[in-house]
């Protein structure tokens, strides 16, 4: 048995997170300067047999952490993460989807002006479409 799949059999994901490329050079800060990531607690995201619990055996292909969340708040104490996982029931794809729970602190403001509802709604939609079709998501707080 290869190390990788004895470390994953016996849930030793911090091992394996030792030699994750993001974490180490966002620890020298060569990348994701000031962002942060939740402590990883879960197994391996990426490289699995699609609709299985099986990492596949292709040459070269090895268990890793490809799908994350990384986070930056403006203000300290302004988020706080409560969860980070990944969701193993989702099993359409080689990678298993993450997802992150967050404790957010907002300050109440009177609205500038008389806003009509369509007026807030066009402003959102065009909010939106900043985004266009892209597979990730984006948060961003004011």
């Amino acid at each position: 048995m290869s190390m990788v799949k004895y470390l994953l059999k016996e849930g030793l994901y911090e091992v394996i997170l030792m030699n994750d490329q993001l974490l180490q050079a966002m620890k020298e800060g060569r990348v994701m300067e000031g962002l942060e990531e939740g402590k990883i607690q879960f197994a391996p995201t990426y490289r699995y047999v699609p609709d299985t619990d099986e990492f596949s055996k292709k040459e070269g292909r090895i268990a890793s952490y490809t799908d994350r969340i990384l986070f930056k708040a403006r203000e300290e104490n302004f988020l706080r993460l409560m969860s980070y996982d990944s969701n193993t029931e989702i099993k359409i794809s080689d990678h298993r989807p993450v997802f992150a729970q967050f404790l957010c602190k907002f300050e109440s403001r009177e609205p500038e002006g008389d806003v009509t509802r369509e007026e807030a709604l066009d402003k959102i939609k065009r909010n939106e479409s900043m985004f266009g079709k892209a597979r990730s998501a984006a948060c961003c707080m004011f």
